[in-house]
């Protein structure tokens, strides 16, 4: 198989779901390192990401890779469908429905743990550090950028989850390593 037409291949699987590399070796009949080198070059273009998941007891996290190309064109499909519900609904009304949104989606998170669990199975790559929630990424960058709104109604939906004050202080889409929300009581 040409290196373009593996690549191309690969981009097929990981649009269908995440998976280690190993995986991939496997459903294309190739090494792992040949793979891992493939998938450097994918990164580098932008066309894949992974995230790094615990397993299930000691060692370390495997890597999990997806493709990300299509997300630009959901993102602008979503930033339309915003601009329209914002002007039917009004600005506050928006708001609180994307905080109505997102608390739905939290489920029984009711506590920090279960917040970083949560989180965490979602890709956020999260942390607790200096009475701070960290999330190391972003799933949602494209959509974050254009709509700032979403990334404070997600610190009031984990303030509603968690009884307790949330403020956004940093965010990813404006050039933070992170985006950190402080807790407060």
């Amino acid at each position: 198989m040409a290196a373009s037409a593996t690549k191309a291949r690969i981009l097929e699987l990981l649009r269908e779901k995440a998976c280690p590399a190993e995986a991939l070796a496997q459903a294309l009949g190739l090494s792992r390192v040949a793979v891992q080198r493939h998938l450097k070059e994918l990164l580098r273009q932008g066309k894949v990401r992974y995230e790094d998941r615990k397993n299930g007891g000691r060692g370390r996290p495997r890597r999990y890779w997806r493709a990300v190309e299509g997300e630009a064109a959901y993102a602008e499909f979503c930033a339309g469908l915003f601009e329209r519900v914002r002007r039917e609904l009004g600005e506050r009304a928006f708001f609180e429905l994307l905080v109505e949104v997102q608390a739905r989606r939290l489920g029984p998170v009711r506590d920090e743990k279960a917040l970083l669990a949560w989180l965490s199975e979602r890709g956020y790559a999260p942390r607790l550090e200096n009475g701070a929630l960290v999330q190391g990424r972003c799933p949602r960058l494209a959509l974050a950028r254009a709509h700032p709104e979403l990334c404070r109604a997600e610190a009031e939906a984990y303030a509603r989850a968690l009884g307790r004050t949330v403020r956004l202080a940093a965010r990813i889409p404006e050039g933070a390593p992170a985006c950190r929300f402080t807790l407060g009581e």
